[in-house]
């Protein structure tokens, strides 16, 4: 049952409005996962993407289970329904914790960048109130409003990805070999810098019981997973192409020194054009992972509206944002939040999936 919206067909979507919800989730925070596996992965670090994706994909075949069997109530309900009041209120903070987290980091990866390659004369706290009140608007036109932004969004990120091959005479394939060579431990160890790259799964167990079609939801998700690590593996793999490993992991933003290989004559540079389309698709994305703390925070304090989830949010959201000052700082929380959150997030459902299956057997 949906405690945050009145159900109904204009709150419904389609399967490829969920595909792009989940895509658009996922895919954002791309433009920095060629550094983040570099460094262990070396020129296999491609493989460790690949690997990666083995979460996402088994929260995919978790949320399938469950939306089977309670098509109708999403996981907040289901975990006061199993585990009871309390404990399944401290489940579903649990849930919660990746959703604010996220938008915390992603506010501040995207002011990082464009304060860099596009406006260094404006103050981050111009920025951060600028971003978090389109967030704000763009959630106040409701979620079928979200969901067409997101199949907007989702062309956008094909273009992109495309976009990158444009330079491939100017690459050398050498800088992908060998593949594996001794660094096979290495490539393991970077699959846990990867999970990260991958978070936004979660966000299925939130928006399935809006699905028109629901028993396609295990079709959906495995979409969205493959898109997902495939714009990420091709990400990775171009950036190396064009770059090597060792200058991709000395590089903040390795996908955006990668464009200057994709020049077009007729404009100067490619870079502001691959920001620009990149700004549009990472404020959908916190604009997703935005839509799941109002979902939640207007669940557990029974809300009749988001207005005043709206009024604190911002500050804290502010404040959270401009409290992370430098690139260092963003990276040290990412590694001391990834993998814990999506381990721990992965044993709750996983739990949650077994008491529902437990208590089937039984009847």
């Amino acid at each position: 049952m949906d405690y945050n919206m009145k159900r109904g067909e204009n709150n419904s979507i389609s399967d490829n409005q969920a595909l792009a919800i989940l895509v658009g989730t996922m895919v954002g925070v791309s433009i920095t996962i060629a550094k983040a596996v570099a460094e262990k992965g070396k020129q296999g670090a491609w493989i460790s993407t690949i690997i990666g994706a083995a979460y996402p994909l088994l929260l995919s075949l978790l949320a399938a289970y469950i939306c089977n069997k309670h098509p109708e109530q999403d996981i907040l309900a289901l975990n006061e329904l199993y585990f009871g009041k309390w404990v399944g209120g401290i489940l579903n903070i649990i849930f919660f914790l990746r959703f604010p987290i996220f938008v915390v980091l992603t506010l501040s990866g995207f002011y990082k960048v464009i304060s860099v390659y596009a406006t260094p004369f404006l103050s981050p706290i111009k920025i951060y109130i600028a971003m978090l009140i389109l967030i704000i608007f763009t959630h106040s036109r409701g979620f079928k409003t979200l969901a067409r932004i997101n199949e907007i969004s989702l062309i956008i990120i094909i273009v992109m990805t495309i976009s990158l091959s444009i330079g491939l005479p100017k690459g050398n394939y050498l800088y992908l070999m060998p593949i594996i060579d001794k660094n096979l431990a290495g490539i393991f160890k970077a699959v846990q810098d990867v999970v990260y790259y991958y978070s936004g799964i979660e966000i299925i167990f939130l928006i399935y019981p809006y699905m028109k079609n629901k028993e396609s939801i295990l079709k959906v998700s495995l979409r969205a997973v493959f898109i997902t690590m495939a714009t990420n593996t091709f990400m990775v793999i171009m950036c190396i192409y064009y770059l090597g490993y060792k200058l991709v992991n000395m590089s903040l933003w390795p996908v955006l020194l990668m464009t200057e290989f994709n020049r077009i004559q007729v404009i100067n540079t490619s870079r502001y054009i691959f920001l620009l389309l990149w700004s549009f698709v990472i404020l959908k994305r916190t604009a997703n992972e935005y839509y799941g703390c109002g979902h939640i925070i207007k669940y557990m304090f029974k809300l009749k509206s988001y207005n005043a989830f709206y009024i604190i949010s911002l500050p804290v959201f502010l404040f959270s944002a401009l409290s992370i000052r430098t690139y260092a700082q963003r990276s040290s929380l990412i590694k001391l939040f990834y993998p814990a959150l999506a381990i721990i997030n992965l044993i709750v459902i996983a739990l949650l999936a077994l008491m529902i299956f437990i208590k089937n057997k039984n009847k």
